[in-house]
Order: structure tokens, then sequence, then C-alpha cells
């Protein structure tokens, strides 16, 4: 099992008017894959058939996840998969953040100081990739206390 992260501007419920929120919401939900499948084909369209019948894009699972189901889900996720999209930018590094840091009234300010210090990372390792101007690109992020840069750039 991985988790996946999505990204959304969906109205998911009709009690809750979101047209004033500024930017997206994350969603995280798992999505299990099988150690049968020896035909990679169709082991690719089962995921993409997965991801399209997780209810509601995944919005409601992190929530249940830590408070309701606690004790009764397996929560020690290893791996952890979050798809950016498509960017037909110059540099969407500079975007993302990732190589450099965006300006910000002339302040320089990194990608990661948005994320704040409270937030866990909830993996072993996380793979985000994105497709700038029709080439995928990827990153790595992984947890520093179980793995070091030799054995991330090994894998």
């Amino acid at each position: 099992m991985i988790e996946v992260e999505s990204h959304e501007r969906q109205d998911f419920t009709v009690n809750l008017d979101i047209s004033s929120a500024l930017g997206w919401f994350t969603a995280i939900y798992p999505l299990f894959f099988t150690k049968n499948d020896s035909d990679y084909l169709q082991a690719m369209i089962k995921t993409k058939e997965s991801i399209r019948e997780s209810p509601r894009n995944g919005i409601g699972y992190s929530y249940i996840r830590e408070n309701k189901l606690k004790r009764l889900m397996n929560t020690n996720v290893s791996f952890g998969f979050n798809y950016l999209g498509r960017y037909l930018i110059d540099n969407s590094k500079i975007f993302l953040g990732f190589d450099n840091a965006i300006q910000l009234h002339g302040v320089p300010i990194s990608f990661f100081d948005f994320i704040s210090n409270k937030n866990k990372f909830p993996h072993k390792i996380k793979l985000t990739c994105w497709y700038e101007n029709n080439i995928l690109h990827y990153y790595f992020s992984y947890d520093s206390m179980l793995y070091n840069p030799k054995e991330i750039k090994f894998f």
C-alpha cells in the first residue's frame, strides 16, 4: 500500500462554501497493489481505475485515519506519492521551490517555508513528480533518521 496525495478545488460537500478559500485542498488516500501482477500494462490499468474509484478523490480518509479508526488501521505507511501535474512554463522548479527560492517582495522564500514545522513527515520515502514542458521530473523526500542520501540515490 502507498498513500497518494492529491490537490483539489472541488466542491466536496454541499454545506461548505469554498469560493473564498485561497489555494487548494490536499487529500491523502491509500492505494493498494498486488504482488501477483506480472503484466505491467494490466497493473497500470488497475492502478488508474483504483484512483478513479477513490470516493471524493480521497477527501475524508486522513480524518478517519487520524481520528476515527486509528486503533484499527495500519497507519505506518512506508511510501507516499504526489503527482503535481503539468506545467508549461520556463522553470517550474522556481515555482515549485525544489531548486530555488520564490521571490516574495524581493525576499527569497523556500517552498518548504510554507510547511509548518509541526507537520510530521508521514512516510519513510515520498516520490513527488510533475511534467515540465512534456518532460517528467521527480523529487524524492525521505525520513533522514532512517535513510541517508547515498541510500536514496541507490533507490
